[in-house]
């Protein structure tokens, strides 16, 4: 309660405004208190792309501006979604190590490692995922979470 009547003592009457450099992306009015939440989407092909404020066109860095006009506070959250242009990705191993095998469970040459690592399975087979996980030091609290590939069912 302390907290709210300290940092949230001004309701939010105010514009938000985001620039990737030069470039404008956007804007949004707050009035009033609410949990709604809103998005700012730029495209990657618009973070790749040579800034409009970089003449040399050899700095690939950009910076991300927001800029609030009026009384609130901003809360506010930046993410990056995206997804490699190669899926054949190399082997890393910054202090956790998850190794991946399947076991066709009908016909083990039902589910078969090709040469270039990935995986082929025949359809409506079952398979059993084992997953090896090892760490260079002890850690606690750790998660690992395995989704099911694309295709793949319970």
């Amino acid at each position: 309660d302390k907290y709210f009547h300290i940092k949230e003592k001004d309701t939010p009457d105010f514009v938000a405004n985001i620039w990737l450099d030069n470039d404008y992306c956007g804007q949004h009015q707050y009035k009033g208190r609410t949990t709604n939440t809103h998005t700012v989407n730029i495209p990657m092909k618009v973070i790749l792309s040579p800034s409009s404020s970089d003449t040399s066109n050899n700095n690939n860095k950009k910076n991300l501006i927001m800029h609030k006009d009026g009384n609130g506070r901003l809360y506010y959250r930046i993410a990056l979604n995206y997804a490699p242009s190669n899926l054949q990705l190399n082997a890393v191993n910054y202090g956790f190590k998850v190794e991946r095998t399947y076991i066709a469970i009908n016909d083990s040459s039902h589910a078969q490692k090709q040469s270039d690592g990935t995986w082929k399975f025949k359809l409506g087979e079952k398979i059993k995922v084992i997953l090896i996980m090892t760490t260079t030091q002890r850690r606690y609290h750790i998660a690992l979470v395995d989704y099911l590939p694309a295709g793949c069912e319970p």
